[in-house]
């Protein structure tokens, strides 16, 4: 089987590698290609495609380099020649002679034009290199070179890419999108995002890694498909033995010093330069680096990784341990990451603990925080339960809890939290104890005046640990402290929408310079979330970006926040319309780490579905909050579902989904609100439309618009009115018609517009805020506002003067045609009456008749077609010519 899928997405992301291989041995410029790529990335079968049919007058003559042959003079080429004696197999003439009758022959013979394939070309004996240099050059035969390694080629060969005579083809990784394509053609169905992200990033983009580890994962229960989605679940599998022997041979081809040196990073990487170059060849580093088998940051430390995470988990599989505990030995004696503490020592006391080597505590804690940071609990388990000292013990249990909740283990972790806080002997540990258990308020939804609670238990410690006769507690720990103390507070009262009472507070400690900076960046987080929602989006995103410009330049003192710091930045990102960088910010941590992918799946896939809905992309968006939904039942650790199924219930109303839509409504309804009190606000938002769209009674939408104003959460009350007009509330917007100061939402700002323009009656402002909309990527508001404008002008007498005005809207909702008005409940059932002429423009435009035909047919003009199809349009409830003959089908 293919290494890229199975039918018609065999060669899913190599369309231009195909193209590129059939240009160079169809060209008169050059004489073929030399392919490099690592083994799997699928070079045989990519040669194999572009030459299967010798209808096309090629035929393949492949020639496969071995390290057993490589000594051995033509050894490659012996299948291919027929020599009368040995001494014939050692005459560079004799063999030429032989191997030029064996071309003639096919030539003669089949009538096609062979094409020597080289595979692992890197392995190819001199005299065979030199011998197909020659042919090659001299146009005798048409030559394609597969190499994993550029450089280890043979010079002759190398001469012949260096004289332009063979174009290089770097195959390279499937992108994410390539590779979501993939995991959906191999598994047989629909993927949620971030299952495909994970495979994507395990298996860096080779598409036969790929497959061997889907194959892996669904075989072991990783990943698992739910109500027809493949979303993952549980821990990810080792790699296993066909990844394993893979890996094994790309290994094989090393030198012993690249291999010391590629054991010596997988097991404790990240691993410095500088030591790297101490302990082997510096001429090793280079040839590694070279064929991009590890890289190294740019920083003081130069920290080393292997590029291929497999490798690396191959590696720590496979090692046996004698040789493991000499490679630490080697390494100890340039380098101790204990020593380092910018250093990461995750892999580092794994290894340490797999050789029964002594590991200090601090270090264990160390480890287990990164472990849960990087998403693996099982290994922050062991690390911190082997802590001992119990100075660090409220840290250690602290870390457990905190694994314990990734594992979904939530009454373990609320008996590990138990008085921890008051058990604290240090301010670091209470802090910790507290900010922990605020996250398994929400993990376990549980009410939120709990976390209240557990900041006053904080403060409490704070006084008790400063006033303790041994302490060693100075006044600027104390200070420190009780500003993180007060931002929990600001944290609890944001969970609860009350932002009036934590803006002021928010906004001092943002601007204090004295802070440090793990506080002003929560202080600017949560800044920014209390002034989005309280309707000053730019200054919220304003503060959020500094925030996350802190954490980025913070390293692991403000890591243990990030997610808090990312997330709100994310929704913030979303309130405020700006798209591309929504999609940005799904790239930085906590996301894209491989094994986050199980535990924010859900996340992941209900931000991108909550911009295609707020793009009119109700189609689109629907089947991956389907996907999210499943996700989130099994990791919700931000209590994000009650959003999820209210947004689903609203797309599937209005796509016509309506036994999905009451489903979703029925979920969100029976479900225990707790958590976030404004998501889940506006996750009511999308429930109640929903409702309306499928009852056609806007009233308690409007109803939960004047409570939304009460509380100040402007931003969520925006989305409920911008729901409104999409439902064909105009009445909904009219409060915004005389309020001259709309804030900073530019979204709201245009939605008063359309207001204004209503209230006025004023077509050409209608379709002016309409554009305004289009270019601010407010489409959904665009075409609702277009969909209501044309609804008006049904109603005014015929004018010449705005017959332009109704053209001009017309073809601006023709633009959106992708954009869908909800379909009424009687067009999910009965379909309204149709007029006689109204049936007879259906039926043609069922035939496929434009409008000019249908027009020529009836005797009509153009524009009463047009006008005859927009009425239809509005008894249909829909905005598309497409769907007029599927709905009429019916």
């Amino acid at each position: 089987m293919s290494p890229f899928g199975a039918g018609d997405d065999s060669f899913v992301g190599r369309a231009l590698f195909r193209q590129g291989l059939k240009s160079s041995l169809d060209s008169d410029l050059v004489n073929g290609a030399v392919l490099v790529a690592d083994a799997g990335m699928g070079k045989s079968a990519l040669v194999r495609h572009v030459l299967k049919d010798p209808a096309d007058g090629t035929l393949a003559i492949w020639i496969q380099g071995s390290p057993v042959l490589s000594a051995v003079p033509f050894g490659a080429m012996a299948p291919h020649l027929s020599l009368g004696t040995s001494a014939d197999a050692l005459s560079a003439l004799a063999v030429l002679r032989g191997f030029r009758e064996f071309l003639e022959m096919i030539q003669t013979g089949a009538g096609v034009r062979p094409v020597v394939v080289v595979d692992d070309a890197q392995h190819l004996d001199t005299d065979s290199a030199l011998l197909l240099a020659q042919l090659t050059a001299a146009e005798e035969v048409r030559l394609v070179v597969l190499t994993r390694s550029i450089t280890e080629l043979p010079n002759d060969l190398l001469a012949l890419g260096k004289d332009g005579l063979l174009r290089r083809i770097d195959l390279a990784p499937l992108t994410a999108a390539e590779a979501h394509s993939l995991c959906a053609s191999h598994l047989g169905g629909d993927v949620l995002p971030s299952a495909s992200r994970y495979f994507h990033a395990a298996a860096g983009g080779n598409p036969l890694f790929m497959k061997l580890l889907i194959d892996r994962s669904r075989s072991v229960g990783h990943v698992v498909q739910r109500k027809g989605f493949w979303v993952l679940s549980g821990e990810p599998p080792q790699p296993g033995r066909l990844i394993g022997d893979l890996v094994q041979a790309q290994l094989s081809s090393r030198t012993i010093s690249e291999r010391m040196l590629l054991e010596t990073i997988g097991l404790g990487e990240p691993v410095p330069l500088s030591a790297l170059l101490d302990l082997g060849n510096p001429s090793a580093v280079d040839a590694l680096e070279n064929d991009g088998l590890i890289t190294h940051e740019d920083s003081p430390m130069g920290l080393a990784r292997l590029t291929q995470p497999l490798v690396a988990a191959v590696i720590r599989e496979t090692v046996p341990m004698g040789r493991r505990m000499d490679l630490r030995n080697a390494l100890t004696q340039v380098f101790n990451p204990e020593d380092e503490p910018a250093a990461h020592t995750l892999r580092w006391v794994e290894w340490a603990l797999d050789c029964g080597s002594p590991v200090s505590s601090s270090a264990l804690l160390r480890a287990a925080a990164e472990a849960n940071q990087f998403f693996d609990p099982d290994f922050a388990i062991r690390t911190a339960a082997k802590i001992t000292d119990p100075e660090l013990a409220v840290e250690a249990t602290v870390e457990l809890a905190r694994a314990r909740m990734l594992r979904n283990e939530l009454e373990d972790a609320e008996e590990l939290l138990g008085g921890l806080i008051a058990a604290a002997t240090s301010l670091e540990a209470a802090e910790a104890a507290a900010w922990m258990s605020a996250r398994y308020v929400l993990a376990a939804k549980k009410p939120g005046s709990r976390v209240g609670k557990y900041a006053e238990e904080w403060r409490a410690a704070i006084e008790r640990i400063a006033q303790l006769p041994d302490g060693e507690t100075g006044a600027e720990q104390l200070k420190i402290a009780r500003d993180s103390n007060q931002l929990l507070e600001y944290y609890a009262l944001n969970g609860e929408g009350l932002y009036s009472r934590s803006l002021p507070g928010l906004t001092a400690m943002a601007q204090k310079d004295a802070s440090t900076p793990v506080n002003r960046m929560l202080a600017l987080a949560l800044l920014g979330e209390a002034l989005a929602y309280s309707g000053k989006i730019e200054s919220g995103l304003r503060a959020s970006a500094e925030a996350m410009h802190l954490m980025g330049t913070g390293g692991h003192t403000t890591a243990v926040h990030a997610g808090l710091v990312v997330r709100r930045h994310l929704e913030l990102l979303i309130l405020g319309g700006r798209w591309e960088q929504t999609e940005a910010d799904l790239a930085l941590y906590p996301f894209t780490e491989p094994r986050a992918s199980t535990y924010f799946g859900g996340t992941v896939g209900l931000a991108q579905a909550r911009v295609l809905c707020r793009q009119g992309r109700f189609d689109l968006a629907l089947p991956q909050i389907g996907m999210s939904i499943e996700a989130l039942h099994q990791h919700d650790m931000e209590q994000l579902l009650p959003l999820a199924l209210g947004l689903g219930a609203y797309a599937a109303a209005v796509c016509g989904e309506r036994e999905l839509a009451e489903r979703y409504s029925g979920e969100f309804e029976a479900g225990r609100a707790t958590g976030h009190a404004p998501t889940l606000m506006l996750g009511r938002c999308y429930a109640v439309a929903a409702r309306a769209a499928l009852d056609e009674n806007p009233a308690e939408l409007m109803k939960l618009a004047d409570q939304l104003a009460a509380l100040g959460l402007v931003a969520v009350e925006t989305q409920a009115l911008e729901l409104g007009l999409h439902l064909g509330c105009v009445d909904l917007l009219l409060r915004l018609a005389d309020t001259p100061d709309q804030g900073e939402g530019t979204d709201r700002r245009i939605l008063a517009s359309i207001a204004k323009a209503h209230v006025d009656g004023d077509l050409e402002a209608m379709a002016s805020a309409a554009a305004e909309a289009t270019d601010a990527g407010y489409t959904l508001m665009a075409a609702a506002c277009l969909d209501n404008a044309l609804a008006y002008a049904q109603e005014l007498p015929r004018h010449p003067q705005l017959a332009k005005v109704r053209r001009d809207i017309i073809a601006a909702r023709e633009q959106l045609s992708e954009v869908p008005r909800p379909i009424p409940a009687q067009a999910a059932g009965a379909l309204p009456q149709l007029t006689r002429r109204e049936l007879a423009i259906a039926a043609l435009v069922r035939r496929g008749a434009s409008n000019r035909e249908i027009a020529n047919e009836l005797s009509v003009s153009t524009r009463t077609v047009e006008g005859h199809l927009y009425r239809m349009f509005s008894k249909l409830g829909i905005s598309r010519r497409e769907d007029l003959p599927k709905l009429i089908g019916k």
